[in-house]
């Protein structure tokens, strides 16, 4: 899988201009701090800044995320938004708890920038398609989403397929792995109205990767809000 992310990698560089990139976790499988290190070094060779979120196959229990990608709770702004991204930790349901609640109540209050994108790795909602691997602690955190009325979007990982929903002003997109077939990966386009998103796929027999799927989600709330 190695050689997989180097193509991708190197594809990145070559035909996108993200601001920056965003891994939503699982980098490794077996919680070594080796395959964190190899996968840092392979991610190093983006020409854009990046970040990593702890997934479930991260070691963060061991302490080996921390030490080789940092901490679980960060932030990043830009021009027009704030990514708030919290690694929701061990286990197939998470592992959340009050730190993690009160650091994201925090975030929303004292935010100028909006909108405000939570990033996690463990998904907020059952899709309904057999995938329920989500978040054992979501209530609270979607809780916490619905007092603020400040984030209209929610990205994830850890489930095994691409996933889209909505409930109230939020919606809501899950990216399968990377290491799964068909091999994908999403961007995002974001502006204070409107989110653009693209699905690429790894494509074998040109041994590169092509735009499978685009969209556009409204970011506009009840009557018409923005954020």
């Amino acid at each position: 899988m190695g050689d997989l992310l180097r193509r991708a990698v190197s594809w990145i560089n070559g035909e996108l201009d993200p601001r920056f990139v965003l891994v939503t976790g699982d980098v490794g499988e077996n919680d070594l701090k080796e395959e964190l290190e190899s996968a840092r070094e392979i991610l190093d060779g983006l020409r854009v800044p990046y970040r990593v979120l702890c997934g479930n196959h991260d070691g963060v229990e061991e302490g080996n995320f921390q030490q080789v990608f940092g901490e679980r709770l960060f932030r990043i702004d830009t021009e027009t938004a704030r990514f708030l991204c919290m690694g929701t930790g061990a286990g197939l349901y998470g592992d959340i708890g009050d730190r993690e609640i009160e650091w994201l109540e925090e975030e929303l209050a004292k935010s100028e920038i909006g909108p405000c994108v939570l990033v996690t790795h463990h998904a907020l909602t059952e899709q309904g398609d057999g995938h329920l691997m989500v978040l054992a602690e979501r209530g609270r955190v979607l809780e916490v989403l619905r007092r603020s009325c400040r984030v209209p979007l929610v990205l994830s990982g850890h489930e095994h397929a691409f996933s889209l929903s909505r409930q109230g002003d939020t919606w809501f997109v899950i990216a399968p792995p990377f290491v799964v077939e068909p091999h994908q990966f999403l961007s995002y386009e974001l502006s204070p109205t409107m989110v653009r998103v693209q699905v690429y796929e790894y494509e074998p027999d040109q041994d590169s990767f092509i735009s499978v799927e685009s969209f556009s989600l409204s970011l506009e709330g009840e009557q018409g809000k923005t954020y």
